[in-house]
Protein backbone atom coordinates (compact mmCIF):
# COMPACT_ATOMS: atom_id res chain seq x y z
CA UNK A 1 0.00 0.00 0.00
CA UNK A 2 1.34 3.41 -0.93
CA UNK A 3 2.16 5.87 1.85
CA UNK A 4 -0.56 8.50 2.39
CA UNK A 5 -0.04 11.87 0.75
CA UNK A 6 0.60 14.52 3.41
CA UNK A 7 0.10 18.25 3.06
CA UNK A 8 2.60 19.07 5.81
CA UNK A 9 6.22 18.26 6.45
CA UNK A 10 7.80 18.89 9.84
CA UNK A 11 11.41 18.21 10.79
CA UNK A 12 11.69 17.32 14.46
CA UNK A 13 14.02 15.78 16.98
CA UNK A 14 13.63 12.11 17.79
CA UNK A 15 13.61 10.63 21.30
CA UNK A 16 14.49 6.94 21.43
CA UNK A 17 15.45 6.42 25.08
CA UNK A 18 13.03 5.25 27.77
CA UNK A 19 15.08 7.20 30.31
CA UNK A 20 14.81 10.52 28.48
CA UNK A 21 13.85 13.29 30.94
CA UNK A 22 10.83 14.38 28.91
CA UNK A 23 9.49 10.84 28.68
CA UNK A 24 10.00 10.36 32.41
CA UNK A 25 8.29 13.68 33.20
CA UNK A 26 5.22 12.84 31.12
CA UNK A 27 5.00 9.40 32.76
CA UNK A 28 5.32 10.88 36.26
CA UNK A 29 2.35 13.20 35.72
CA UNK A 30 -0.01 10.28 36.31
CA UNK A 31 0.47 11.11 40.01
CA UNK A 32 -1.49 14.01 41.48
CA UNK A 33 1.41 14.97 43.76
CA UNK A 34 3.74 15.32 40.77
CA UNK A 35 1.14 17.37 38.88
CA UNK A 36 0.96 19.75 41.84
CA UNK A 37 4.74 20.00 42.09
CA UNK A 38 5.29 20.50 38.37
CA UNK A 39 2.10 22.53 37.87
CA UNK A 40 1.60 20.53 34.68
CA UNK A 41 -0.53 17.70 33.30
CA UNK A 42 -0.83 15.50 30.22
CA UNK A 43 -3.47 15.76 27.53
CA UNK A 44 -3.52 12.88 25.08
CA UNK A 45 -5.07 12.09 21.72
CA UNK A 46 -5.48 14.16 18.56
CA UNK A 47 -8.80 15.75 19.58
CA UNK A 48 -7.61 16.95 22.98
CA UNK A 49 -4.23 18.05 21.65
CA UNK A 50 -6.02 20.10 18.99
CA UNK A 51 -8.06 21.75 21.75
CA UNK A 52 -4.87 22.45 23.70
CA UNK A 53 -3.31 24.10 20.65
CA UNK A 54 -6.39 26.31 20.16
CA UNK A 55 -6.18 27.40 23.80
CA UNK A 56 -2.46 28.06 23.50
CA UNK A 57 -3.05 30.15 20.35
CA UNK A 58 -5.37 32.36 22.39
CA UNK A 59 -2.66 32.84 24.99
CA UNK A 60 -4.50 31.36 27.97
CA UNK A 61 -2.50 28.12 28.16
CA UNK A 62 1.13 27.11 27.68
CA UNK A 63 2.27 23.80 26.22
CA UNK A 64 5.73 22.69 27.37
CA UNK A 65 6.33 20.01 24.74
CA UNK A 66 4.72 17.09 22.97
CA UNK A 67 5.47 13.52 21.93
CA UNK A 68 4.18 11.91 18.74
CA UNK A 69 4.63 8.50 17.13
CA UNK A 70 5.61 7.99 13.47
CA UNK A 71 2.21 6.33 12.88
CA UNK A 72 0.31 9.36 14.16
CA UNK A 73 2.62 11.70 12.27
CA UNK A 74 1.76 9.83 9.06
CA UNK A 75 -1.95 10.59 9.48
CA UNK A 76 -3.58 13.69 8.02
CA UNK A 77 -4.67 15.13 11.40
CA UNK A 78 -1.44 14.15 13.12
CA UNK A 79 0.67 15.86 10.48
CA UNK A 80 -1.52 18.99 10.57
CA UNK A 81 -1.27 19.08 14.36
CA UNK A 82 2.52 18.75 14.18
CA UNK A 83 2.72 21.54 11.60
CA UNK A 84 0.66 23.88 13.78
CA UNK A 85 2.75 23.07 16.85
CA UNK A 86 5.89 23.80 14.84
CA UNK A 87 4.42 27.08 13.61
CA UNK A 88 3.66 28.06 17.22
CA UNK A 89 7.17 27.22 18.38
CA UNK A 90 6.07 24.24 20.51
CA UNK A 91 8.67 21.49 20.77
CA UNK A 92 7.27 18.21 19.46
CA UNK A 93 9.40 15.07 19.54
CA UNK A 94 8.97 11.95 17.44
CA UNK A 95 9.11 8.81 19.57
CA UNK A 96 8.83 5.13 18.61
CA UNK A 97 5.78 3.30 19.94
CA UNK A 98 7.74 1.58 22.73
CA UNK A 99 9.01 4.90 24.10
CA UNK A 100 5.66 6.64 23.65
CA UNK A 101 3.90 3.94 25.68
CA UNK A 102 6.22 4.69 28.60
CA UNK A 103 4.94 8.29 28.66
CA UNK A 104 1.30 7.60 27.76
CA UNK A 105 -1.41 7.59 30.41
CA UNK A 106 -4.28 5.81 28.65
CA UNK A 107 -4.69 2.06 28.29
CA UNK A 108 -4.73 2.30 24.49
CA UNK A 109 -2.16 5.01 23.63
CA UNK A 110 -3.32 7.40 20.93
CA UNK A 111 0.01 8.39 19.46
CA UNK A 112 0.27 12.02 20.51
CA UNK A 113 0.35 13.83 23.84
CA UNK A 114 1.20 17.27 25.19
CA UNK A 115 2.57 18.25 28.57
CA UNK A 116 0.58 21.38 29.44
CA UNK A 117 1.14 23.90 32.22
CA UNK A 118 -1.78 24.18 34.63
CA UNK A 119 -3.75 27.39 34.22
CA UNK A 120 -4.77 29.28 37.35
CA UNK A 121 -7.29 32.04 37.84
CA UNK A 122 -9.05 33.58 40.83
CA UNK A 123 -12.77 33.40 41.65
CA UNK A 124 -12.94 37.17 41.16
CA UNK A 125 -11.70 36.76 37.60
CA UNK A 126 -14.62 34.44 36.85
CA UNK A 127 -17.11 37.07 38.00
CA UNK A 128 -15.21 39.79 36.13
CA UNK A 129 -15.81 37.94 32.87
CA UNK A 130 -19.42 39.12 33.04
CA UNK A 131 -18.74 42.77 33.81
CA UNK A 132 -19.80 45.01 30.96
CA UNK A 133 -22.00 42.27 29.44
CA UNK A 134 -25.69 41.49 29.73
CA UNK A 135 -24.99 38.02 31.16
CA UNK A 136 -25.05 37.41 34.90
CA UNK A 137 -22.43 35.03 36.34
CA UNK A 138 -23.34 31.35 36.32
CA UNK A 139 -20.96 29.07 38.21
CA UNK A 140 -21.18 25.30 38.63
CA UNK A 141 -19.87 24.09 42.00
CA UNK A 142 -18.70 20.51 42.56
CA UNK A 143 -18.74 19.47 46.20
CA UNK A 144 -16.83 16.24 46.77
CA UNK A 145 -17.64 14.74 43.36
CA UNK A 146 -15.09 11.95 43.43
CA UNK A 147 -15.49 10.22 40.10
CA UNK A 148 -13.17 11.83 37.48
CA UNK A 149 -15.57 10.91 34.68
CA UNK A 150 -18.42 12.72 36.43
CA UNK A 151 -16.24 15.77 37.07
CA UNK A 152 -15.14 15.97 33.44
CA UNK A 153 -18.69 15.46 32.20
CA UNK A 154 -20.08 18.20 34.47
CA UNK A 155 -17.38 20.62 33.30
CA UNK A 156 -18.21 19.75 29.70
CA UNK A 157 -21.91 20.40 30.34
CA UNK A 158 -21.22 23.66 32.18
CA UNK A 159 -19.12 24.91 29.30
CA UNK A 160 -21.78 23.84 26.79
CA UNK A 161 -24.52 25.87 28.49
CA UNK A 162 -22.34 28.98 28.69
CA UNK A 163 -21.43 28.88 32.38
CA UNK A 164 -18.96 31.54 33.45
CA UNK A 165 -16.78 29.06 35.36
CA UNK A 166 -16.64 26.21 37.83
CA UNK A 167 -15.55 25.87 41.45
CA UNK A 168 -14.23 22.62 42.91
CA UNK A 169 -14.57 22.03 46.64
CA UNK A 170 -12.48 19.60 48.75
CA UNK A 171 -12.95 15.93 47.94
CA UNK A 172 -13.58 16.57 44.24
CA UNK A 173 -11.44 14.66 41.73
CA UNK A 174 -8.40 16.48 40.35
CA UNK A 175 -9.38 18.54 37.34
CA UNK A 176 -6.01 17.75 35.74
CA UNK A 177 -6.18 13.99 36.19
CA UNK A 178 -6.12 12.02 32.92
CA UNK A 179 -9.68 10.68 33.25
CA UNK A 180 -11.10 14.11 34.11
CA UNK A 181 -9.30 15.80 31.24
CA UNK A 182 -10.50 13.12 28.81
CA UNK A 183 -14.11 13.25 30.03
CA UNK A 184 -14.16 17.05 29.72
CA UNK A 185 -13.50 16.71 25.96
CA UNK A 186 -11.54 19.95 25.93
CA UNK A 187 -13.88 21.93 28.18
CA UNK A 188 -11.11 22.49 30.74
CA UNK A 189 -9.34 24.64 28.14
CA UNK A 190 -12.37 26.92 27.75
CA UNK A 191 -14.00 26.99 31.19
CA UNK A 192 -12.20 28.76 34.07
CA UNK A 193 -11.90 26.43 37.07
CA UNK A 194 -10.84 27.33 40.62
CA UNK A 195 -10.66 25.46 43.92
CA UNK A 196 -11.73 26.71 47.35
CA UNK A 197 -13.22 25.55 50.66
CA UNK A 198 -16.92 25.57 51.53
CA UNK A 199 -16.40 28.53 53.87
CA UNK A 200 -14.64 30.47 51.13
CA UNK A 201 -17.45 29.61 48.73
CA UNK A 202 -20.12 31.10 50.97
CA UNK A 203 -18.10 34.26 51.62
CA UNK A 204 -17.49 34.58 47.88
CA UNK A 205 -21.22 34.25 47.18
CA UNK A 206 -22.11 36.97 49.69
CA UNK A 207 -19.35 39.34 48.62
CA UNK A 208 -20.36 39.14 44.95
CA UNK A 209 -24.15 39.04 45.26
CA UNK A 210 -24.45 35.50 43.96
CA UNK A 211 -27.48 33.33 44.72
CA UNK A 212 -26.24 30.03 46.13
CA UNK A 213 -28.34 27.00 45.17
CA UNK A 214 -27.68 23.43 46.26
CA UNK A 215 -29.31 20.29 44.93
CA UNK A 216 -30.93 18.45 47.83
CA UNK A 217 -34.16 16.82 48.88
CA UNK A 218 -35.46 18.63 51.94
CA UNK A 219 -38.68 20.30 53.04
CA UNK A 220 -37.69 23.77 51.96
CA UNK A 221 -36.36 22.77 48.52
CA UNK A 222 -38.12 24.16 45.47
CA UNK A 223 -38.24 22.65 42.00
CA UNK A 224 -35.34 23.80 39.84
CA UNK A 225 -37.91 24.86 37.23
CA UNK A 226 -39.24 27.47 39.67
CA UNK A 227 -35.87 29.18 40.21
CA UNK A 228 -34.85 32.33 38.36
CA UNK A 229 -31.44 31.38 37.00
CA UNK A 230 -31.19 34.61 35.01
CA UNK A 231 -29.89 36.18 38.21
CA UNK A 232 -26.23 35.77 39.29
CA UNK A 233 -26.13 32.13 40.37
CA UNK A 234 -23.93 29.39 41.78
CA UNK A 235 -25.30 25.85 41.74
CA UNK A 236 -23.77 23.20 43.99
CA UNK A 237 -23.79 19.54 42.96
CA UNK A 238 -22.86 17.12 45.73
CA UNK A 239 -20.87 13.91 45.97
CA UNK A 240 -22.17 10.67 44.52
CA UNK A 241 -22.64 9.07 47.95
CA UNK A 242 -23.62 11.78 50.42
CA UNK A 243 -24.72 14.76 48.35
CA UNK A 244 -23.97 18.37 49.22
CA UNK A 245 -22.05 18.85 52.47
CA UNK A 246 -23.93 19.82 55.64
CA UNK A 247 -21.97 23.07 56.09
CA UNK A 248 -23.36 24.37 52.83
CA UNK A 249 -26.91 23.08 53.30
CA UNK A 250 -27.16 24.55 56.80
CA UNK A 251 -25.95 28.02 55.84
CA UNK A 252 -28.64 30.70 55.76
CA UNK A 253 -27.67 31.92 52.29
CA UNK A 254 -28.17 28.49 50.66
CA UNK A 255 -31.38 27.78 48.80
CA UNK A 256 -32.07 24.10 48.08
CA UNK A 257 -33.51 22.86 44.80
CA UNK A 258 -34.67 19.49 43.51
CA UNK A 259 -35.49 17.92 40.14
CA UNK A 260 -39.16 16.86 39.86
CA UNK A 261 -39.69 13.27 38.69
CA UNK A 262 -42.84 11.53 37.50
CA UNK A 263 -41.55 7.96 37.44
CA UNK A 264 -40.35 5.61 40.14
CA UNK A 265 -36.64 6.51 40.09
CA UNK A 266 -35.35 7.79 43.41
CA UNK A 267 -32.49 9.93 42.13
CA UNK A 268 -30.17 10.82 39.26
CA UNK A 269 -26.48 10.30 38.80
CA UNK A 270 -24.71 13.59 39.64
CA UNK A 271 -23.67 14.08 36.02
CA UNK A 272 -27.30 13.57 34.90
CA UNK A 273 -28.62 15.92 37.58
CA UNK A 274 -26.15 18.64 36.65
CA UNK A 275 -27.10 18.37 32.98
CA UNK A 276 -30.82 18.72 33.76
CA UNK A 277 -30.35 21.74 36.01
CA UNK A 278 -27.71 23.46 33.88
CA UNK A 279 -29.77 23.12 30.73
CA UNK A 280 -32.65 24.80 32.52
CA UNK A 281 -30.32 27.77 33.09
CA UNK A 282 -29.61 27.84 29.35
CA UNK A 283 -33.32 27.68 28.53
CA UNK A 284 -34.08 30.60 30.81
CA UNK A 285 -31.16 32.70 29.67
CA UNK A 286 -31.17 32.06 25.93
CA UNK A 287 -34.40 30.30 24.87
CA UNK A 288 -37.10 31.58 27.18
CA UNK A 289 -39.32 32.75 24.33
CA UNK A 290 -38.83 29.77 22.04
Amino acid sequence: MAAPFLLYEVTMERIESLTNSKVKLAASLTKGKTRQQEKAFVTEGVRLCEEALKAAEQGAWTIRFGLITPEQLASQRGAALAALADEMGIALYETPETVYKKAAQVVSPQGVLFVVNCCSCSPEEIVDLCRGTKKAPLIAVLDGVQDPGNVGTILRTAEAVGATGAILLPGTADVYGEKTVRASMGAIFRLPVVTMTAAELMSFAEDNGLHLYATALDRRAKAHLAVNFEEPSMIVFGSEGSGVSKDILDDDITETIYIPMAGGAESFNVAQASAIVLYETLRQREFKNV
